[in-house]
């Protein structure tokens, strides 16, 4: 389960810091796949968290 709290803070962080960023969330590596696949979607930066469920943050990096 990913934590709300912490997936909140760090979107607010980021952009504030940069208001021309939106970040696009996923609650786990299967939902992250799916959102990639929209050819729309072109992201600068994809942050992962390590211990996501099911797949790892490493493990998902490997197969985006």
């Amino acid at each position: 389960m990913y934590d709300e709290d912490d997936l909140f803070l760090f979107c607010s962080a980021v952009e504030e810091s940069y208001p021309d960023v939106q970040c696009v969330k996923a609650e786990a590596a299967n939902n992250a796949f799916l959102i990639l696949q929209d050819e729309r979607l072109k992201p600068d930066f994809i942050f992962l968290d390590l211990n996501m469920p099911l797949i790892s943050g490493k493990k998902c990096l490997n197969h985006a």
